[in-house]
Order: C-alpha cells, then structure tokens, then sequence
C-alpha cells in the first residue's frame, strides 16, 4: 500500500473533485467511442459543436506531421482519413493544454514536450516492428506524464524543487518522487486515468512502468509486454532530449530497442533519434509550443560524452578516495593494541 509522505497530494487525491476534470468534449468522445456500436455521424456532430476544437483539429490534421496528400476541409472526412482512435487521441491530448494552460506554470510546456515526444518516438517504433495498435500506444506513450501535470498542479513549489534535485544529484526523478512524497507521476498517472475513465491500455502503461521503473520486476504476459516496451522507450527518448541524464537514457534507449526486435540495430536507432527534432518542430507550431532553445540532436550526443566523461572522472575520484580510506584503516589496525 502507497504510504503517501506529503499531506497536500494526501488531501488532494482523498479529495479529488478538487483536482482537474477533463473538458465535456473530451469525456464525450471517450464514452461514445467505448461503445463499439456508435456511428461516425455522432462523434462528428460531437466534434462540430465545439467550433474551437473542432479548428484546433483540423489545424493539426492538416500538419506537416501526417503528411497527407490533400487538405481535410471537414470533421467526417478527418475522422475518414485518420480514423476514430487517431480522433480520440487527438481530442485527449488536446485536453492536457486546457487543463494545464501553459501560462500557469513555466514546467508545463516542458512536460507537452516530453510527452509529445514520447509519443512521436512510440510511433515511430510501432511502425517499425509493425505494431498494429500503434494509436493506443500513441496515446499511452502521450500519457505517461499525467502524473507530473497533477503533481505540478497540486505541489508546485515542493515539484520544482524535486525536479531540481534530480538535475542536481544526476538521479531520475522517480526515486527523489518516492523518497520525498511517498508516492511518484506515475503512480499518481494510474489513480487520474481511472478516475478520468482514459482508455485501458493508459493504465496498463502507467502499472507497468511503475513495477518496472520504481520497483524493478516484471510480470506481465509476454505479448502484452512487447507493446508496453514500445510505450516505455518513448519515455527514454523524452529523457534524452529534455531530461537530465541524457548518457544513461541513451544507453537504455538502445537496449531497449534491441529487446523490443533484434532487426532495430544501432544505425537504425541513431536515425530515428535524429530525425525527432524535425518531427517536434513540425508538431510545436500546432500546439502552441516554442520551439526556439530546444538542443539537435548531435547537442544531445555532444552533452551525452560529456556525461560520460564527467561519470568517469567522479569513478576515478572515487575509487582514489576509497583506496585511501582503506590504506588509512591498514594503517590504524597495524597501530591498534590488539595487534
């Protein structure tokens, strides 16, 4: 049972109709898509009711980033052309940047970010290994960081400080998440997607990374597994690009992939983390993000080396430290009385 240490979160999720709900559209689009005997027309007209996002959708359908041959004009012929979970995925995603307004906090647009790179690369993956239900893992991939919007929302102050000292101390924030809360994003991810009713594969996600991230076991069957790495690699290629310790991340990303198939190589890897830069920008006009400061990826690599030297050196330092502690205990022994 989750021993949560900080009493605001505490008083926050014992008390969650204080905490964000998603917007109307948002929860229509979802109850009716559950229903496997819904018609198109109904989640047109569920759509068109809303003039700002149904603008907001045809804006980003008509991006760069889907790359389609001819302008979309309409709801019907966007949901015909990208299909109904790519819809639904669009719609959840768009609720993030309502909920949390950028102008409420300088962390959010970095966690849009995360988790829209997450999500580019979980897609990217998908396409590679031929995943067929690549726009769920989309989404679960989008997802991940939930938890870190609400915990952003609820700690603001005490967040940013958690997020500093991981940069500080070269840790991944979920350990500092567990140690000073009791209770990490993605633990607090899994209680909103219930509670937001998201689709199940978003929870699946958050359960997995949690017993796979926090408490370092798996045991899950192997097929579900395989889509769950995909999802998971996504929040590595985050790391890479806007995290801290890019080095290990990387390391992690690359052996992942090979986990997930033999036939992703090194080269193959390396093209996909290259070709991510391009791939936000296309997607950071659409959703009102800057893209202006973000790191290419040969900064990334450049920054990575420098990890790895800074890591080698703080080795060497500490093994010279080390030897000299034990040549002092030699020393104090050989001086004791007993001896």
């Amino acid at each position: 049972m989750i021993k949560i240490k900080n009493r605001r979160v505490q008083n926050f999720l014992k008390n969650s109709e204080q905490l964000p709900s998603l917007p109307v559209i948002s929860l229509k689009i979802i109850q009716l898509t559950e229903d496997p005997d819904f018609e198109i027309k109904d989640l047109a007209n569920i759509i068109k009711a809303d003039a700002v996002f149904t603008g907001k959708l045809l804006r980003i359908v008509n991006s760069s980033y889907f790359g389609l041959r001819r302008e979309v004009k309409s709801i019907e012929q966007a949901i015909s052309m990208l299909g109904v979970d790519s819809i639904r995925n669009l719609a959840i995603t768009f609720s993030l940047f309502d909920v949390f307004p950028a102008d409420h906090s300088d962390i959010y647009p970095e966690l849009f970010k995360k988790s829209l790179c997450a999500g580019i690369v979980s897609n990217f993956v998908s396409e590679i290994v031929t995943q067929e239900e690549k726009e769920e893992l989309f989404l679960a991939s989008t997802l991940q960081y939930l938890g870190a919007f609400f915990l952003t929302f609820m700690i603001p102050k005490t967040y940013r400080a958690i997020l500093e000292e991981g940069r500080r101390r070269g840790l991944p924030y979920l350990f500092i998440e567990k140690a000073e809360l009791g209770i990490t994003h993605l633990e607090i991810g899994l209680f909103m997607a219930k509670k937001w009713r998201l689709p199940k594969i978003i929870e699946q996600a958050l359960q997995y990374r949690i017993k796979r991230d926090v408490y370092f076991f798996k045991d899950s069957a192997q097929e579900i597994i395989s889509k769950l790495e995909i999802v998971r690699v996504g929040s590595l290629a985050a790391e890479i690009f806007f995290g801290y310790h890019r080095a290990l991340s990387m390391a992690l990303f690359r052996q992942t992939l090979q986990n997930i198939s033999g036939q992703i190589t090194r080269e193959v890897a390396q093209d996909l983390l290259s070709s991510v830069p391009n791939l936000m920008k296309n997607m950071y006009d659409q959703y009102g993000l800057d893209f202006t400061g973000d790191m290419s990826y040969e900064d990334i690599v450049r920054e990575a080396e420098q990890e790895l030297i800074q890591l080698s050196y703080r080795n060497v330092r500490t093994y010279f430290e080390m030897q000299r502690m034990k040549n002092q205990l030699n020393e104090l022994e050989e001086k004791s009385p007993t001896n």
